[in-house]
């Protein structure tokens, strides 16, 4: 239970229980709650000078616009995700501040650690400032770089059903955005992000949209998109047949690929080796082998031997 924010749940997630001590009265204790939402994800530098200015531009946004915690667990969840929003909002407007790509990375860590659908468009819009080369005139290939590999994180790390804005925005008006989101697709297909590309499959009824994820799934050769593929293709036998024909190919390459589940053999020795020492093979100048044994070793075979 959150005794800090008063929460009477007592299913409440172990990250939002921990979230909840930004509201605690001693100030260095609610900060070391905001710089725990803020920790480094799995592979990541710690970066603790841009954590903790982050966490305290977080509680002051938090502070102002909730000086009471919610006592419920709903409430409580959504004030954190739209302070972590509006921090991340601020670290996307202001692209010529010093280390600004550790500032995005830094303020997209809440995505992972207190997952929420109200991310996405605040990420969709990130990958479209990226795409449209907000940053480009102030950071470098390796910057860009770390700012492109935070954003493929975040879109991994939001729930699979929580991706409409990205969704639409693959059929948008706009062209600019829309080539945005498109490769936001090809990001989600690197990393083999099968349960986000299977619901945006059934979530969009566009054409094009339906066939640039078949294609990515075609790419990932994942068998659990063989079920929804083979639905889909049901529905789209009558409405749109070239659609279904490519998800027919799309089926044959992935069962090919996964024939036997080749894809799950370990590698392992078809025989395993002597146990005693002596038995394996070592160089005759080995100091471990004894002048006798090195005689053995080098010598020719018998008159009447076979030699290999």
């Amino acid at each position: 239970m959150c005794r800090s924010a008063h929460i009477q749940d007592p299913q409440v997630s172990e990250p939002l229980c921990m979230a909840a001590g930004c509201w605690h009265t001693v100030p260095e204790q609610a900060h070391r709650s905001a710089c725990a939402l803020y920790r480094p994800v799995s592979g990541e530098p710690a970066l603790l000078d841009i954590v903790q200015e982050t966490a305290h531009r977080f509680l002051k946004v938090l502070r102002a616009a909730h000086p009471v915690p919610p006592r419920a667990q709903a409430p409580l969840r959504d004030a954190l995700v739209q302070t972590a929003c509006q921090v991340l909002h601020d670290a996307r407007v202001n692209p010529a501040v010093p280390r600004a790509e550790q500032s995005v990375r830094v303020a997209l860590r809440p995505v992972h650690h207190l997952p929420a659908g109200a991310y996405a468009d605040e990420v969709c819009a990130l990958l479209y400032d990226y795409h449209r080369g907000f940053w480009t005139p102030y950071l470098t290939r390796p910057q860009l770089w770390i700012i492109e590999r935070s954003i493929a994180g975040a879109l991994v790390a939001l729930p699979p059903d929580a991706l409409y804005p990205f969704w639409n925005g693959l059929h948008s008006t706009h062209a600019a955005f829309r080539d945005a989101m498109h490769s936001g697709l090809q990001l989600l297909r690197e990393a083999h992000a099968t349960s986000h590309l299977i619901q945006g499959l059934m979530t969009t009824k566009d054409h094009n949209v339906r066939a640039a994820i078949v294609d990515c799934l075609e790419e990932i050769g994942d068998p659990r998109s063989l079920a929804p593929l083979r639905r889909l293709r049901q529905e789209t036998a009558g409405t749109d047949w070239t659609l279904c024909r490519q998800i027919t190919r799309t089926i044959r390459v992935i069962e090919r690929q996964n024939h036997n589940h080749h894809h799950l053999t370990l590698l392992r020795a078809a025989q395993a080796p002597a146990d005693a020492a002596e038995m394996l093979l070592r160089p005759a100048a080995d100091p471990c082998v004894a002048p006798q044994q090195q005689a053995e070793l080098l010598r020719g075979s018998a008159p009447g031997e076979e030699a290999f």
